[in-house]
């Protein structure tokens, strides 16, 4: 359909696929049938997001997959703070509430860049701030018992399928963000042999649970995840 329109009005047209590492989840031969579909529609682009950064990406820098080198990779990151708190404080004004500076600092701090976590952490604060008033920081507190409460069954699942090293890894980061393999740490934190860690690592990468921060540090990646540690 796509190719019909782009010919029939003698323009390109561009495609979008939110979430596009489900395909696989669908069936495991639907990429193989797209991708050549998309080989016979030049006048067709395509743009193909994803948050399950490890899945997404494997589709296309493994050789054997057959989107293997079809697209330019680009990783967007995390959404600057200031970015967000520009979006959430409009949100709240739009309804004719307000969130004071204190309290969107609080929130910005607890969803740490993720932009879903952060939609779900305001629009709890948002159900805790009166037609008119402002939310403070006691409301954003307030919601992220909330917000556990309603991630409490992804999360104990999360916890409950992770090996006992994995489980180590996940309380060490807790605690202390940093380089995982090396002895300091590992003797800081109870933590097993380094090539127990790499693989516990390893394992907790490909589930998005944890990644390499900027500055090369290790630190825990799922939303709510460290304040549900904590609450535990």
């Amino acid at each position: 359909l796509p190719a019909e329109i782009a010919a029939d009005r003698g323009r390109h047209v561009a495609v979008v696929f939110d979430e596009f590492q489900e395909v696989v989840n669908l069936d495991r031969t639907l990429p193989n049938v797209m991708r050549w579909m998309f080989q016979t529609q030049p006048q067709v682009g395509h743009v193909y997001l994803g948050s399950r950064k490890h899945t997404f990406s494997s589709l296309f820098n493994d050789r054997n997959e057959p989107f293997w080198r079809s697209a330019k990779q680009i990783e967007l990151g995390r959404i600057p703070p200031a970015e967000l708190a520009t979006f959430v404080s409009e949100r709240f004004a739009a309804t004719e509430r307000a969130i004071d500076d204190d309290a969107l600092d609080r929130l910005l701090e607890l969803a740490a860049g993720h932009p879903a976590a952060t939609q779900e952490l305001a629009y709890f604060t948002w159900g805790e701030v009166p037609l008119g008033h402002a939310a403070h920081r006691g409301d954003v507190d307030a919601a992220l018992v909330r917000v556990l409460r309603s991630e409490h069954n992804n999360l104990q699942r999360l916890w409950e399928s992770a090996t006992p090293n994995e489980r180590l890894v996940l309380l060490a980061l807790h605690e202390e963000r940093g380089g995982v393999y090396g002895e300091a740490y590992r003797r800081r934190h109870g933590l097993p042999a380094p090539a127990s860690v790499q693989r516990a690592v390893k394992a907790l990468t490909q589930d998005d649970v944890i990644e390499r921060a900027a500055d090369g540090a290790w630190q825990i990646a799922e939303p709510f995840l460290e304040e549900w540690l904590e609450e535990g």
